[in-house]
């Protein structure tokens, strides 16, 4: 659908250039909303103004609304009426942003509106007299939605103004993930080379109550002597208008007469959010002071904690919610004292810090801007959201390459930095391999080679004398005593199915690629007669039949047949009444098993390998989609046959993959439309389509989180699941290109979706 015959959700908010938190709010929310791959709306503003400003925007905004003129908002009300396009209003509430008491001129707007409304409430008061409180009664009341971004905000919308029986829901303030950054060139570029730092930021008013913060540095400067205490951020222009810079000037003599002009440096500019996260990235501590009790929500507060940065915070109702987990400390209002106790405490404590920056990193996960976005788009087209619509996101190898070690892909991540103790597997290297042959015949881009090269080494490096593989692999290329105590059949199946798939695509790779990898093969054909583990026998036989693709050879299909026999046999050995399955319990990949069974009847033409596949598939699919959603089986406990309930937390991205691409098998092969349709909602699982509604897929990375649990995202970016991940968005794009355009009414946002801006990014040392 081209933007202009979307329907248009039409947000009312002030917006930059203005300069206000709110603005800086919804600018963030659009960019989120645009960027979302489950948008079916034309986001556009009307933007709020004061009667004195004029501001420059830019084509994002449809109206302005001079909020001090009484008569604009009908004349408004009357021009979204006339605009059969703007299926939705949403409306970020502050009392102060709107004309009348309490901004009741509000009302003139929304009461001859003959569209829907949602209401954002950015400041919920308790205790509220009689005005208030029935203009917010009126406001939730008539709105089709009612967001809050606190879970004390609705106790006191559902308690202090008698409305427990309206639905609200409750969004978190949006905040920006941050990428890999170089910290010690920031700290050069901001001249903060042999400082600690130690920062608050947002425009300046005197509810941010900085003396506090001030107040506490003289004794902590003999102990901290390279103390720097950065306040960033100019006065509020609402300020300015009406008192001048009386509050900053006062906040300066305050700094003389504490003699601390040394410690304490003010950044009089509103900072781009870059340099903004720049600040909080090199920030040890940062510190959050509020004169007011009753503030709800702070985006600044919210900024910091995702930036990781261990918090002391006045106790508003924000910071006592999100600190709980142990993210940062709390204090008084106005408390000096205990700021002072609190910061010495922290500024000592470098394992403290630590585990404060994860405690937070981990809490702000649910409220970084995708996710934001997602939610809000769950509240305001519950009724027409079709993930069929969802866009690809385009592809990107910089984490995988950013994971990368002198010999292949590293196992495992903190975060997003590679575990260089972690080693590296065999299994990495191999699935690494599949996708990036896969990106290559897809992209062609030569610069892929060179991972290509690095992969096939690997293998070459983990392949013994008698053709066998190991899988673990030290820092320094030398194997591992796992070898010896762990089962390597999988590692071998898997080793297989990515020569396999390389010879498949003998027609796009450098010849030199496609004689190694015949070379491993042929070397390790012996070792195949002894293979017992059922998926590694899926894995064989997957990587034989793309083996067949390259030449065609009876040993290959002889093979096939007595390793699919021999998982024809465990599936009726195991069958019985309802339970339809090869072992007990269903673990990992499970679905490659009747996947391999599929192509076993493709090469063999045994229908036995088919009916089983058949049979098989289905009881996965019975036990994993509900509601055409994706509920991968759990690692926390997997599922057996006389298990009545499932477990939530435990979804890992291979399973998600390894369905993506068994759908694609069973697709391709009976041209059913539904497998089509579940290989969609099954790769929506890592665009948020899963029980806590948040992306696994990491656009700032390009990388993959390492699993969903039950009640977070595991932030760690590991190679297993950015691997899959990549395996699973190529074999969707190559799949939804192959599909003919008569069948593909219910996907044509994928004819939109981005291909173009697929790119890679290659170190200089690869």
């Amino acid at each position: 659908m081209k933007k202009q015959d979307k329907p248009i959700l039409l947000i009312l908010s002030s917006y930059p250039n203005r300069e206000c938190g709110i603005a800086t709010y919804s600018r963030d929310l659009v960019d989120a909303l645009k960027s979302s791959y489950a948008l079916s709306y034309d986001v556009r503003i009307c933007a709020l103004e004061n009667g004195v400003s004029k501001f420059t925007y830019d084509d994002d905004v449809l109206y302005t609304l001079d909020c001090t003129n009484r008569n604009a908002y009908a004349e408004l009300a009357l021009q979204i009426n006339s605009n059969p396009r703007i299926r939705q209003v949403m409306i970020q509430h502050e009392f102060g942003l709107f004309g009348g008491n309490y901004g009741v001129w509000i009302k003139r707007l929304l009461r001859p509106l003959h569209t829907d409304f949602s209401i954002v409430f950015h400041t919920v008061l308790p205790n509220p007299d009689n005005s208030r409180y029935k203009l917010v009664r009126w406001l939730t009341k008539k709105a089709s939605n009612c967001i809050v971004m606190t879970q004390h905000a609705k106790a006191i919308i559902a308690n202090d103004y008698a409305l427990t029986n309206q639905h609200i829901d409750v969004i978190p303030h949006g905040t920006h993930p941050q990428g890999k950054l170089d910290t010690e060139r920031i700290r050069e570029n901001f001249d903060v080379e042999h400082r600690r730092v130690v920062s608050t930021f947002g425009l300046l008013s005197s509810n941010k109550c900085i003396e506090t913060a001030l107040l506490a540095l003289p004794q902590l400067i003999s102990s901290h002597p390279d103390l720097l205490y950065v306040v960033i951020g100019k006065t509020h222009p609402e300020v300015v208008k009406h008192e001048g810079e009386h509050y900053r000037n006062s906040l300066h003599q305050l700094v003389e007469r504490l003699n601390i002009q040394n410690h304490v440096r003010f950044i009089d500019r509103f900072l781009p959010n870059d340099e903004l996260l720049q600040w909080l990235h090199i920030s040890e501590v940062y510190l959050f002071t509020s004169r007011d009790p009753h503030q709800a929500v702070s985006g600044t507060f919210a900024y910091a904690m995702s930036s990781g940065c261990p918090i002391i915070a006045t106790a508003i109702p924000h910071a006592k919610e999100y600190l709980s987990t142990g993210a940062g400390r709390l204090i008084d209002f106005e408390s000096p004292d205990q700021l002072g106790f609190h910061l010495a405490a922290l500024l000592s404590d470098h394992e403290l810090r630590n585990a404060m920056r994860s405690e937070a990193l981990h809490a702000m996960k649910k409220t970084e801007w995708n996710n934001v976005a997602l939610n809000y788009l769950k509240c305001i087209q519950p009724s027409n959201h079709s993930t069929d619509e969802i866009n690809l996101p385009p592809v990107e190898l910089k984490h995988l390459v950013a994971l990368m070690g002198k010999m292949g892909i590293y196992q495992f991540a903190q975060h997003g930095i590679a575990d260089r103790e972690s080693g590296y597997t065999l299994d990495d290297n191999a699935r690494a391999l599949i996708a990036s042959c896969h990106y290559f015949t897809l992209k062609s881009d030569p610069a892929v080679l060179m991972l290509i090269d690095r992969f096939l080494n690997f293998i070459d490096h983990c392949q013994l004398m008698d053709g066998r593989f190991v899988n673990y692999v030290d820092d320094d290329g030398r194997f591992t005593p796992q070898n010896d105590d762990v089962d390597l059949e999988d590692s071998n199946g898997r080793a297989v199915w990515a020569l396999g798939f390389l010879l498949a695509q003998h027609e796009f790779l450098p010849k030199r690629f496609v004689d190694r990898a015949w070379r491993y093969l042929i070397c390790y054909l012996d070792n195949m007669q002894a293979i017992q583990s059922p998926r590694a026998l899926a894995f064989h036989i997957k990587g034989l039949h793309y083996v067949l693709d390259y030449t065609y050879d009876a040993r290959f299909i002889s093979t096939i047949d007595g390793m699919a026999d021999q998982l024809k046999e465990a599936f009726y050995q195991t069958k019985s009444g309802s339970w339809k399955w090869y072992e007990d319990q269903l673990t990992y990949a499970n679905s490659i098993l009747p996947e391999s069974m599929l192509l076993a009847y493709q090469r063999t033409k045994n229908p036995v390998y088919k009916t089983v596949a058949n049979l098989s598939f289905d009881f996965l699919i019975e036990h994993v989609f509900e509601n055409d959603k994706l509920h991968p089986i759990s690692n926390n406990g997997w599922h057996h046959r006389t298990q009545k309930v499932k477990e939530i937390g435990g979804q890992q991205p291979i399973d998600v993959a390894y369905m993506v691409m068994s759908l694609r098998t069973f697709y391709h092969t009976f041209q059913d439309a539904d497998h089509l349709k579940k290989m969609v909602h099954a790769f929506h699982w890592f665009l948020g389509d899963n029980h806590l509604n948040q992306l696994i897929y990491n656009p700032t990375s390009g990388g993959c989180h390492d699993g969903l649990e039950i009640t977070n995202v595991n932030l760690n970016q590991g190679a297993e699941s950015t691997i899959c991940y990549l395996m699973a968005r190529l074999t969707l794009e190559e799949t939804l290109a192959s599909v003919p355009l008569h069948n593909r009414s219910s996907y044509s946002k994928y004819e939109e979706s981005p291909y173009a801006k697929v790119r890679v990014e290659l170190r200089p040392t690869l």
